[in-house]
């Protein structure tokens, strides 16, 4: 998966600093700060997930930025971003044991 990006960097003549990869999510979102009543972040979305406009979550999986736009910005993403979509269990993020215990099943069964 990495190669596709590097060759889609190293084949563009495309100007752009940095290529991340996204999942796509078309989940319902509410906000709720603990004292009023939750807001659904988006209340005219299809209520049907299948309806509804996807989102694109930064998943972090891979990052790919031109080293004169982390020099110069400070952010991996640089000014100019381009995303491609993977799939979500190519971008499962480990930050917990549980995420880690998670992951080491989805391992297992492929």
């Amino acid at each position: 998966m990495v190669g596709e990006f590097t060759n889609e960097v190293l084949n563009t003549s495309d100007d752009f600093d940095c290529l991340m990869s996204v999942t796509e999510n078309r989940g319902d979102f509410w906000q709720w700060d603990g004292s009023s009543e939750p807001k659904r972040l988006f209340p005219n979305a299809a209520r049907r997930q299948q309806d509804r406009e996807p989102l694109y979550e930064e998943n972090s999986a891979i990052y790919i930025t031109s080293v004169e736009a982390l020099q110069n910005t400070g952010s991996i993403l640089g000014g100019n971003v381009r995303i491609r979509t993977i799939p979500q269990m190519a971008a499962y993020d480990i930050n917990t044991e549980e995420d880690f215990l998670i992951a080491e099943s989805i391992a297992a069964k492929t």
